[in-house]
């Protein structure tokens, strides 16, 4: 799954003393890995880790120099409501590793997925 997040948030820079509000975007793919539980004929949760890759990103706001890992770990976990061929899905996820250099903090640092599939082999 690729998707592109525009998000907000504030840089922080240790001993220049900087604190900046200013927009960022972030280009990512994220690959989950997710495992299914089937609570009802229609219903399942389900949930995993996930790898996010970094594509691009701003380098540079309000001339503080930014640093992110471009590799990263997190988590998936939700809910599937299966119609047949059609189904509704809601994830909630994150991210678990730490950003090395300057701390950048995010104010919307998860993220609610909600997304429509469909089922070819019915």
């Amino acid at each position: 799954m690729a998707n592109v997040s525009f998000l907000r948030g504030t840089v922080t820079g240790g001993t220049d003393n900087v604190n900046e509000s200013d927009d960022f975007n972030m280009s990512t793919i994220e690959v989950p890995v997710l495992v299914g539980l089937q609570l009802l004929p229609f219903l399942s949760i389900e949930g995993g880790p996930s790898w996010n890759y970094l594509m691009d990103y701003s380098e540079n706001v309000n001339g503080v120099n930014l640093s992110f890992n471009r590799h990263s770990v997190g988590y998936r976990a939700g809910a599937v409501l299966d119609l047949g061929t059609l189904g509704i899905f809601g994830h909630y996820g994150g991210i678990l590793t730490n950003n090395e250099g300057r701390q950048v903090e995010l104010q919307r640092p998860s993220r609610i997925i909600v997304g429509v599939k469909l089922n070819l082999s019915n």
